[in-house]
């Protein structure tokens, strides 16, 4: 239910001012009075009591732990409580000058001089308390559906008085702010975590308890700093902040338990920061009056932490995922035990081991302790990159199961043989893992994205492949909240429509070829940067299975017009076409080969054309078998006849010996009312494609074709089968040693005579 703004904006121009006012007097009076006692003093219990001086800040001072003050130059402590003593004394330190101060020690008297020290880390406080009210506005102002802004606005108030009060302003200032503010703000934070739960009213117990822990604690505080009572017992500050912060935790656990998985997110956040600001505090305070070496540097710092409750509210509020708490809080806790174990190292095993080695090895102790710390760091450091991995397991089970499923489904994944496959394992592996309400994955078609898998709401609409949504996904390359102002208003209605909350794209060479919509967990929890990152990687294994596919598919594709395309053309030559060659016509050395059906127009006439045609299939594939296993390439079928070649497109070793091997190979195949005549031939010829009126021919053309196309027609008058020329008879050696040598053959067509060696029939 949203507030009513105009309340909001009412307690801002109230309180503000205010707060405003007092953190500019406290800044003007530590500026007006920069300097400090060298000692810290409790104000007096009772009216003839003085104040006690309980710790040093500068040891040889004159001044010793228990000391009563009587005065500080010529103004009188008697009777004053802390606040007043410090309100006093304040323009006695402005100019820096020796001070004339009287202590009781016992039975005596003394007068001794101390220099006043200056106040380096007074403005420390302000980074701590004065913080939580520019959050608490931020929170009142962003966020008008959370019930408890309001009170969360004014306990802030409270608590921001209590760093600026610390000035010496006023008494009554320190003392409206030291006690009835720490009062008010520690009854109002209870009252704030018992009623977490919006629409839950907590019980009567719950509000004695807030207001016996704040009455309590604004006591102890009005006895610290503005009451001159009987002496309290020692420890009673510490004992009701340990009060306090016992209560607060188990508030905030109580609310644990009962929250949604969302609820508990939030809760992580703010008790992270609880332990993160008053643990250091906590500590701090109650060893200062113990241990006197703590500085006020020290004291301050852990004062200044306490900004991390305000900031942590603030994330769980409006910022909770913004980053995993899991992960932060498992590296806390490993940087933590690192750092535990670094300063134990440092302070007790450094010194002692460095001692022995100067000892034994004549090494200079401050060279010895320089390199132990070194040694130290350098093994801590790679202890906290395994230690953080193990307290992930161990603190946070689920989210590394979790993990770990991811994973499984990465390798599942990979054995998808299909888009469709894929994106039905995809979309049942996210139902099943991070349990949406909702999930659809939209794969391309064409110029728009429409669904491969759907799940949980009715059908959505396709997108357009031009759309913002495809733009800002293919940009981003990583998943994208539903609600993010780079998609234009009517691409994120139609995602509401679906009920998506994040989107994850899938890309294939940054071009996006998917994407998966995924509705708001069923459990009310939130996608985590965790749950991103594990989506992401899924959706990089996505791409990866779309390339592998998308190249098995045109593999496929590749194959089968290559097979067909070698039903036309050979097979190398489909290769080269498929590959995008031109087979432009370049001159190469290649034998030709030639062969032809002798009497084939004799057959044709003595059968029917069915007959014939099936005896041409039969020859053909005969001689094409025999020439492609002997490295030929058929350039084409002529009726009866059949070219081949033998070098071209690719080279070939021996192609002479190659192309004669073929020739008597299909000589001593063909039956034997089926003869048939083979010329080859050696030398230089143009291969290549030749354009016809409608297509290319790829073919091989020159003198060498002519003469092995004539010496094909001469194997019937030299009564041989093959008939080749010189050059291939020289170059095919052993092969041609039953070839008859015909010397001086005039060739038709051909100037001047040449040496024909021939096959004799058998």
């Amino acid at each position: 239910m949203r507030r009513s703004r105009a309340r909001d904006w009412l307690l801002l121009a109230t309180l503000l001012p205010l707060y405003a006012a007092v953190l500019i007097a406290a800044i003007h009076a530590h500026l007006a009075s920069p300097r400090m006692l060298p000692f810290r003093v409790e104000g007096a219990r009772g009216a003839d009591e003085h104040p006690v001086v309980y710790s040093l800040l500068v040891p040889g001072s004159g001044v010793e732990v228990g000391d009563r003050l009587l005065r500080v130059q010529d103004v009188e402590l008697r009777g004053l409580a802390r606040a007043d003593a410090l309100y006093r004394t304040r323009s006695l330190l402005r100019d820096g000058t020796p001070l004339e101060i009287e202590i009781e020690r016992g039975d005596e008297r003394l007068v001794t001089r101390v220099e006043a020290i200056p106040n380096q880390s007074w403005w420390w406080p302000l980074l701590g308390t004065p913080l939580f009210v520019p959050v608490a506005a931020f929170l009142l102002i962003r966020a008008p559906h959370w019930h408890l802004a309001r009170l969360f606005f004014v306990l802030c108030i409270c608590w921001g008085f209590v760093g600026p009060t610390l000035a010496p302003v006023h008494p009554l200032l320190v003392f409206a702010g030291q006690a009835v503010s720490v009062g008010l703000a520690e009854g109002l934070t209870l009252w704030f975590l018992f009623s977490w739960h919006e629409g839950s009213r907590p019980g009567p117990f719950a509000g004695i308890v807030a207001a016996a822990v704040g009455l309590a604690s604004g006591a102890t505080n009005a006895l610290r700093w503005s009451w001159t009572l009987p002496a309290a017992p020692r420890g009673l500050l510490q004992v009701c902040l340990l009060l306090f912060m016992g209560i607060c935790l188990a508030a905030l656990a109580g609310a644990y338990r009962r929250s949604d998985p969302l609820g508990r997110r939030k809760l992580r956040w703010i008790l992270y920061a609880h332990l993160v600001a008053m643990l250091p505090f906590a500590l701090v305070l109650s060893l200062r009056d113990f241990v006197p070496v703590l500085s006020q540097a020290v004291y301050a710092g852990s004062y200044a932490l306490l900004v991390a409750i305000p900031l942590g509210y603030a994330v769980a509020i409006v910022g909770y995922g913004w980053l995993d708490i899991d992960r932060v809080i498992s590296a806390s806790a490993a940087a933590t035990l690192v750092g535990v174990a670094l300063v134990g190292g440092l302070l007790a095993v450094v010194p002692s081991v460095a001692s022995a080695a100067s000892a034994t090895l004549g090494v200079d102790p401050e060279t010895g302790r320089l390199g132990l710390s070194m040694a130290l760091a350098s093994v801590l450091v790679p202890a906290y990159r395994r230690l953080r991995p193990w307290l992930d397991r161990r603190m946070f089970a689920e989210q590394h199961a979790l993990a770990e499923r991811f994973e499984r489904l990465r390798a599942e994944l990979g054995a998808a043989r299909g888009v469709e496959e894929m994106a039905t394992r995809a979309g049942e592996g996210f139902d099943a893992l991070l349990h949406p309400e909702s999930v659809a994955i939209y794969g391309r078609a064409g110029e728009a994205f429409t669904p491969l898998f759907l799940r949980g709401r009715a059908f959505p609409p396709a997108f357009e492949a031009s759309s913002m949504l495809v733009q800002v996904l293919e940009g981003r390359g990583a998943p994208l909240f539903a609600g993010a102002k780079e998609i234009d208003p009517f691409e994120r209605a139609a995602l509401e429509t679906l009920g998506a909350e994040v989107v994850v794209p899938q890309l294939r060479e940054s071009r996006l070829v998917a994407f998966t919509c995924l509705g708001a967990k069923r459990s009310g929890d939130i996608y985590t940067a965790t749950d991103l990152a594990l989506l992401a990687s899924v959706s990089a294994r996505c791409g990866e299975v779309i390339e592998r596919i998308d190249l098995e598919t045109l593999a496929r594709e590749s194959q089968a017009m290559q097979s067909a395309l070698q039903r036309y053309v050979p097979a190398v030559v489909a290769e080269r076409v498929l590959a995008g060659e031109t087979l432009e016509p370049t001159e190469h050395d290649v034998t030709v080969l030639f062969v032809d059906i002798r009497g084939y127009t004799g057959m044709a006439e003595r059968l029917a054309a069915p007959d014939v045609f099936a005896t041409l299939n039969e020859y053909t594939e005969g001689v094409s078998r025999i020439v492609q296993q002997n490295g030929g390439t058929i350039v084409e079928f002529h009726g009866d006849g059949l070219m081949a070649v033998f070098g071209a497109p690719d080279p070939l070793p021996k192609k002479e010996r190659s192309a004669v091997e073929a020739a008597r190979q299909i000589v001593d195949s063909m039956p034997a009312h089926l003869p048939v005549g083979v010329g080859v031939a050696t030398g230089m010829a143009f291969v290549g494609s030749i354009r016809s009126t409608d297509r290319l021919i790829w073919s091989a053309v020159g003198s060498t074709t002519n003469l092995a196309a004539r010496l094909q027609g001469m194997t019937r008058e030299l009564d041989a089968s093959v008939a080749l020329d010189e050059p291939t008879r020289e170059r095919a050696g052993y092969v041609c040693a039953d070839f008859v040598r015909h010397e001086d053959v005039a060739i038709r067509g051909r100037t001047g005579r040449i040496d024909v060696f021939a096959l004799p029939l058998r």
